[in-house]
């Protein structure tokens, strides 16, 4: 009788899956009203995705000032167009290959932007000074390194689920995803601002990021292998 409960009892993996669906679909919810004004004033899901790789190309220059805590806000503002630009084009009937394409590809510079902007940091020799920015006098070494790992492990995340998707697949396993991502960025980034600290949990994120993201992409190339194989039978 207990292993038929322990058999019938869902999976871990079920359990985030459910709760990443139920937060998803109530934040699509709040953002409803404000992406039918956008899509009542006219304005072009593309236009809007768009705009958002701006904002993260803007985040990235704050990052590069050492500027952590305010670069959070201004990625906040790019993940809000990332989200509008997808419900803009359902509103106004408006979904397209072309526009998918549009906002992979302008995710994929969005990334770029914003870990070249915290590579730049540091890299840099400058000592900057200000209200919650971080001074670094010398190149981190370990920071390029998680740097380096996050950014190519996000590219395999989006990499390996397109081309789940070309083969016919649908591959939404893995615990960090692209909204995952942005959060925990978020969050590192704002408590970095923590005196003493704070740059240090910044590159606590930075090492999550890369471990997570890489660690994301094994679970879908498993689970893609198992898929194709099934298929194959």
């Amino acid at each position: 009788m207990k292993k038929d409960k322990l058999k019938n009892r869902p999976s871990f993996r079920a359990y985030v899956a459910f709760w990443r669906e139920e937060i998803e679909t109530r934040y699509r919810h709040i953002m409803k009203p404000v992406a039918r004004y956008f899509a009542d004033s006219g304005i072009d899901p593309d236009l809007m995705t768009v705009v958002g790789c701006f904002f993260n190309g803007l985040a990235g220059l704050v990052y590069a000032q050492g500027a952590f805590f305010w670069a959070a806000f201004v990625v906040l503002i790019a993940g809000l167009c990332d989200t509008l630009d997808g419900l803009i084009a359902r509103l106004t009937h408006k979904q397209s290959a072309h526009g998918a394409f549009v906002d992979s590809i302008m995710d994929r510079y969005s990334d770029l932007f914003l870990f070249l902007g915290m590579a730049y940091f540091f890299m840099s020799d400058e000592t900057l000074y200000g209200f919650f920015r971080h001074s670094r006098i010398q190149t981190g070494f370990w920071p390029m390194i998680w740097i380096i790992l996050a950014l190519s492990g996000s590219y395999l995340v989006s990499y390996t689920r397109a081309r789940a998707e070309g083969l016919g697949l649908e591959c939404k396993p893995g615990i960090m995803q692209r909204p995952e991502r942005l959060v925990l960025l978020i969050l590192g980034s704002w408590l970095s601002a923590l005196p003493r600290a704070g740059l240090l949990i910044f590159e606590i994120t930075l090492g999550l990021l890369a471990i997570l993201t890489h660690l994301t992409a094994l679970q879908q190339i498993v689970y893609i292998h198992k898929r194709l194989i099934a298929r194959s039978k």
